[in-house]
């Protein structure tokens, strides 16, 4: 095989390689070229070919790894997560029953100050406490009938805020 000198500094790269640098540099910052349309879209999942393609691209992607790797290859193992393909599906992260999002700072846990400095710019939320949820306070036991020195309704307690002992979280600590 003859090789070809790239520089004079650097690698030598014989024809094939310089074939494929060629060809890299021409399709650089090219348009896609549209499909033709005798040609059809690649089977999605659950179509006859689908598993077919997946697994040629599989076997294709594993040989070229295991050039990549050489004899350290034999060492590694396929992917518990995605079986080899390189993605896995994303997780389906359920929400908690006893959890909701702050409506006062929109799930953040911080607001804007309104200051323009930037240390102060923006302050733990005073409904959450900063944690960006809230959670389902336990109803309490009915109260006692009132006394009668009291007078009005008894203030009923909000379902829904920080855990009683997390303090007053509208107390900052500054």
């Amino acid at each position: 095989m003859q090789t070809t000198p790239v520089d004079e500094t650097g690698p030598e790269l014989d024809e094939d390689e310089l074939e494929l640098e060629h060809e890299d540099e021409e399709h650089e910052g090219a348009p896609a070229e549209p499909p033709a349309e005798d040609e059809q879209p690649a089977p999605g999942p659950g179509s006859a070919g689908f598993e077919q393609q997946l697994e040629r691209e599989q076997r294709r992607h594993e040989e070229a790894i295991a050039d990549v790797f050489g004899a350290d290859f034999a060492e590694l193992a396929v992917c518990a997560h995605c079986g080899g393909i390189g993605f896995a599906p994303q997780p389906q992260v359920q929400v908690h029953p006893d959890r909701r999002t702050c409506p006062t700072c929109g799930g953040y846990g911080q607001m804007l100050t309104g200051s323009r400095v930037e240390t102060y710019a923006t302050d733990g939320c005073p409904r959450c406490g900063g944690r960006g949820y809230l959670e389902r306070n336990p109803q309490p036991a009915p109260p006692a009938p009132p006394a009668p020195q009291q007078a009005g309704p008894a203030a009923a307690a909000d379902e829904w805020g920080t855990p009683s002992w997390m303090g007053d979280p509208s107390i900052s600590s500054g």
